[in-house]
């Protein structure tokens, strides 16, 4: 529930929206099967129905960015384990609910920011290749924790090297805390008791 939350969140057109999706070799089959029928339940349609979940992209070049990432991860090997159906009425720059699995660290989808509603899924088995991987991109804005064990989440909150970490959430931000990235992920922080300085400076 959480994930769908911070997956489809604005259909996937939020900054902190994650964009790669590891899950563990063990759960990996029930999971997957788990998203894809919470995935099917979401309303599409257009933004002014209350009960919408998910609508049109931003602009047409959104939707052709979105396809292309998604177009490019399957030629690798990336497999669409499920995508909704077009709605119509949408028009041209709606995207489908999508998820992919089998997705590698070497696809182009790993190394940018999707902007869209498409779950990215990476399948791991070894702790120390999870964090290498996640830990290999340009971006470092939110990372998102979802365990039950609490030294896998502490061992995860030393490793990750993002600005924001949600633990079991569905959003890492919260007025109360700075909020701000690490790597290309922009420069200072916004929020929090200090935020105030930043704009203090004559």
């Amino acid at each position: 529930k959480c994930l769908i939350l911070a997956k489809f969140r604005n259909a996937g057109q939020t900054c902190i929206s994650p964009n790669r999706i590891y899950v563990h070799s063990k759960i990996h089959q029930e999971f997957i099967e788990k998203l894809k029928i919470a995935v099917s339940k979401l309303i599409c349609d257009l933004p002014s129905h209350k009960t919408t979940r998910i609508s049109c992209l931003y602009s047409k070049r959104g939707f052709e960015k979105v396809n292309c990432l998604v177009d490019s991860a399957m030629k690798m090997g990336a497999i669409c384990f499920y995508q909704g159906m077009h709605v119509q009425q949408c028009g041209s720059s709606y995207f489908p609910p999508t998820i992919l699995i089998n997705c590698q660290s070497h696809m182009l989808i790993s190394k940018t920011e999707i902007f869209g509603p498409v779950c990215a899924i990476y399948e791991f088995s070894s702790d120390l290749q999870l964090m290498d991987e996640v830990n290999d991109s340009s971006h470092g804005l939110a990372g998102y924790v979802y365990s039950q064990n609490i030294k896998q989440i502490f061992k995860a909150i030393d490793d990750l090297n993002v600005g924001l970490i949600a633990i079991n959430d569905s959003s890492p931000s919260t007025y109360l805390l700075p909020f701000g990235g690490h790597k290309e992920s922009g420069i200072g922080s916004e929020l929090g008791s200090r935020a105030i300085y930043n704009y203090m400076d004559t």
